[in-house]
Parts: structure tokens; sequence; C-alpha cells
């Protein structure tokens, strides 16, 4: 007895004690791991912690959709408590529908910034090589040309990023088409040939971001212009699915959209824009749906952490200096006094943004109460760069008709290929 607890006690000198099967075990156990045995770990770590993410954003929307009913019902407000009721059992299935396949829309398409800057130097090669090219030599000069139009198409194309975006159709107690963002599909930016990340940081959220932006505008009561969005797996894949905007287009492509347009709906989205930090509300971002009404999608560039973004808004422009809806006002004070409601939402941001969460709530918090103190929206003007998204405005102001976008903004957007939630990239 006395031996075999010295060798207990002796730690592996112990496993002459164990069955060969055991000491077989425990070896394999100690092998250094290989690069595969750290990929595979990595992505099945990633894997847990996106389910993981799902099922507290669940809970997020159950609690939520509680509360708000709740207040409805005490409020005596049969119509919000129904339409609420609507939004909820739709939200469910929208995560338990069977999936069908329709459409691809787009593909992911990281960036290659090493790329891009390579086809810089060589640009400017080329330039001073024209400079030294006779004027009488007409057809060289063509060359040359032609050759930095190309280079500047490759820098350009290398420093653009994709998400993968999927039209899909869900069946089962109801049927619907809706878009599905997998977190596997938001693109990353490499740099001679290193990985630095996703578009929004390091762990990719877009397809959180597009979910907080749903629970926040439940939460201000402007759930009306964002489509139903939820967390699920569609194939394995975790990703955000959004209800598809049924007939929608760009409003923008009406004449005097931002007098035309119900003016409840553009404060709604401006409102959201303002305290989302949304640097992504071009002219394809948000729809006219089939019932003339104004809904706002793609939100996957809202409180940006990689830098600093400047909030792009067309809406917000629309509405500048003017006073915001009573009611508008009312929901964001009454959001900022429901403890139970920032509870929630404060939950939410640490799901979405991780380690940015306590800075970009505490923001959040505080374009609400700007809103609130003021009751008017500031003087907003577009960020440095797009001077082009004016002639939106200018034509409309000098009363011109519009016909198609505008050539000089036609340069930094790409045209619509595809009608629905993705009208524009």
């Amino acid at each position: 007895m006395a031996v075999t607890r010295d060798l207990a006690v002796r730690g592996k000198k112990s496993d002459r004690l164990k069955s060969p099967e055991a000491v077989e075990a425990t070896i394999i156990s100690e092998k250094k791991p290989t690069v595969e045995d750290k990929v595979l770990f990595e992505k099945q770590k990633t894997e847990e912690e996106r389910t993981e993410q799902m099922l507290e954003t669940i809970l997020i929307d159950e609690k939520l959709s509680s509360i708000l009913i709740g207040e409805y019902i005490k409020s005596g407000d049969t119509q919000a408590m129904h339409e609420a009721l609507r939004r909820n059992k739709f939200e469910n299935f929208l995560r338990e529908g069977e999936k069908e396949e329709l459409l691809t829309i787009r593909t992911r398409k990281d960036a290659d910034l090493t790329t891009a800057e390579n086809c810089e130097l060589e640009i400017k090669r080329l330039e001073q090589e024209v400079e030294t090219i006779d004027d009488n030599d007409i057809d060289e000069k063509y060359k040359k040309f032609t050759e930095i139009s190309d280079r500047q198409t490759q820098a350009f194309r290398s420093r653009v990023l994709n998400s993968e975006v999927r039209k899909i159709g869900l069946s089962g107690d109801d049927k619907a088409e809706a878009v599905f963002k997998p977190a596997d599909g938001e693109p990353h930016i490499m740099v001679k040939g290193s990985d630095i990340g996703t578009l929004t940081n390091h762990i990719p959220r877009g397809h959180l971001r597009e979910w907080l932006a749903g629970v926040v505008a439940k939460a201000i009561g402007a759930e009306r212009v964002v489509p139903p969005t939820v967390i699920r797996k569609i194939d394995g894949r975790v990703g955000s699915v959004q209800a598809w905007v049924k007939e929608g287009r760009m409003a923008v492509e009406h004449f005097n959209w931002q007098t035309e347009a119900n003016q409840g709906d553009l404060q709604l989205i401006a409102t959201l824009d303002f305290v989302l930090e949304n640097s992504d509300r071009h002219h394809g971002n948000f729809l006219e749906d089939e019932n003339g009404r104004l809904v706002a999608i793609d939100h996957g560039a809202i409180f940006p952490t990689r830098q600093k973004k400047d909030v792009l808004s067309l809406p917000l422009r629309a509405v500048k200096e003017q006073s915001i809806d009573q009611k508008i006002v009312a929901n964001l004070q009454e959001a900022i006094a429901n403890p139970w409601k920032m509870e929630l939402l404060e939950k939410a941001f640490k799901i979405t943004l991780g380690d940015s969460a306590i800075e970009k709530f505490g923001e959040f918090k505080g374009r609400m109460e700007t809103l609130v103190l003021n009751k008017k929206f500031g003087d907003y003007h577009f960020p440095a760069g797009f001077d082009d998204y004016e002639e939106y405005f200018g034509m409309v102001e000098d009363e011109m008709a519009v016909s198609e976008t505008p050539p000089t903004v036609k340069k930094k957007l790409e045209p619509p290929t595809v009608a629905g939630n993705r009208k524009a990239a």
C-alpha cells in the first residue's frame, strides 16, 4: 500500500499501474496540437460563441416584446398591442420557418489593401511616364492612359468589401421571403497576406448590428420603419434574417421624395440614423414598400468601431433643423426613463459590440437625450467626400425632374441590380 501511494504522489510514474489503453490515451492527450488542430478548435469555439449569442438575442427579443405588450395593455392601446403580438409571432416564424434558397444577391468579397497600395504606386509611375511622352505621340499616350485607368479600377476593387447576402423563402405556419446575412459571410481586410479583421472589427458582428437596429427601433417606437429581424441558423450558419420588403424600390426614385414621402416615416428613420450613428444610409438603403411607406434596411454599419465615421444619412439631411414630432420625442423620453428597456438595450449592446459596448451605449443615450432636449434635428451636413449627395436635394429645390441618379453620384455608388431589400450595396 505504501508503494502504491508513493507512485500516485509522484504523478506520471503511476502510469505503470494503468492499463495499456489508459497509457495510450494519456500520450495522445499530451501530443502537441498541430496547426490544423488549432484552426479546428478556433472554428468550434467561434461556432459555440455565435450559438450562445443567438440564444441571448432570442431572450432579449422575448423580454422586450413582453415589456411593450404590457405597456400597451396598461395604456389601453389595443391597436399597438395587436401589432406587437403580430410582430412577435412573425419574428418567431422567421426563426423557425423551413428555409428554401431563392437567390444569391451578393457573395463575400474581402479587401486586399496591399494590392490597392501597389496599384496606386504603379499609377504614379505611369503618370510620370505620360509627362515624358511627346504630345504628338497620341497612340502611346492613349496606351498609358488606358493602363492608368485599369490600375485605378483594380485599386478600387481591391478596397471594396462585400458581405454575403442571400434571399431565402420561409414556410411553415406562415410564408415569407427574407434576407439572410451569415456571420461568416462578413468580409475581411487583408494586408500583405495577414487578416487584420472584418469590416466590423476582429469578430464579425455585422449580422448582430442588423438585429440591434431592430431592437432599438422597437424600444423607441420606431419598429414600423425597420423590417422584423432575428438571429438564427440557416444550414448550420448563424446570421441575421430580415423580412423582405415586398415590391420595395428606392425612395429617391420619386420626384420630391423628401417632401412627398410620409414625413412621420422620414423622421423616424432620421431619428434612428442619428442615435445609431449610421454611416451608411445612402440612396439604396431606404425603400418605399408596396403601401407607399418608407422602410430602412441594411444596418450593418451602425456604431462603427474600426475607425471614426460620421453619420451618413439622406433622411437626416431631408429633415435637418425641423421640429421633431412630439410622439417621437415622448417615446425617446419614455425609453430613457424606463429601467427595464435600458437594461435590455445595454445587454443587446454588449452582445453586439463586445468591448466597445460601454462606450457606444453611453454615446447612444447621449444622442437620445440630445434629441429630447432640443426637440429638433440639428443642422446636418454630409461628411467630407460625400458632397455630391446634395444633388439629390439641389435638383428638387431647383424644380428639376429627377429621371435618374445624378451622374456625379453614380461615380461613388454602384447601380441597383436586385429589387427588394438589396437595391444597392
